[in-house]
């Protein structure tokens, strides 16, 4: 329930970048310096976001868990995986800004490629969970894991489309190049 109901400070960044980086593209649909701008406030925003929300439901799981339960098992539980909880958090505010950035880029045909290969590898994963009886920190590891495969999946995406980049002395990329795998456009 803290998972989910944090997750939601990420889908909301994703859903912010997805409204307001076409309007930064040229008339071409290249990116600009513009975009670049907005692509890298975005990304501290979420890993300011992120860390933010990490500690706050970290917080949550391990001084407030009697708000769910007044088992004590069930509270010893929900402690036990707040290191979890906090690491999934921590990456998912940015893994949904590159989603975003993606959507809004519309390179579709890279996120159906990432979310069908993490589809089978989440769910293999749990069913090896089950199967070995691993446990609810198992539950988590893969949970983290499939946070952790999609922030570098968004994240090389959304740099190779030019819009998250190290240094601003980069030259913007044209999205349909990028896609291709070409060149930087001049």
């Amino acid at each position: 329930t803290i998972f989910f109901i944090a997750c939601k400070m990420g889908d909301a960044l994703s859903q912010t970048v997805q409204a307001f980086l076409p309007a930064t593209l040229d008339d071409k649909g290249r990116v600009t310096g513009a975009t670049q701008a907005l692509g890298g406030k975005m990304l501290l925003a979420s890993i300011g976001c992120g860390t933010l929300v990490a500690m706050l439901s970290t917080l949550l799981a391990t001084k407030g868990n009697w708000l769910f339960t007044r088992d004590l098992a069930v509270a010893s539980s929900i402690s036990a995986t707040a290191p979890f909880l906090f690491l999934g958090l921590l990456v998912h505010s940015t893994t949904m800004t590159g989603e975003g950035v993606l959507l809004a880029m519309r390179d579709l045909a890279s996120l159906v490629r990432s979310y069908a290969a993490n589809i089978v590898i989440f769910v293999t994963g749990l069913f090896i969970v089950k199967a070995k009886a691993m446990g609810l920190s198992a539950v988590w590891v893969a949970l983290v894991g499939f946070q952790i495969m999609r922030l570098m999946q968004f994240s090389v995406g959304a740099s190779r489309l030019g819009v998250f980049v190290l240094h601003r002395s980069c030259p913007p990329q044209n999205p349909a190049e990028a896609r291709a795998g070409g060149g930087i456009s001049q």
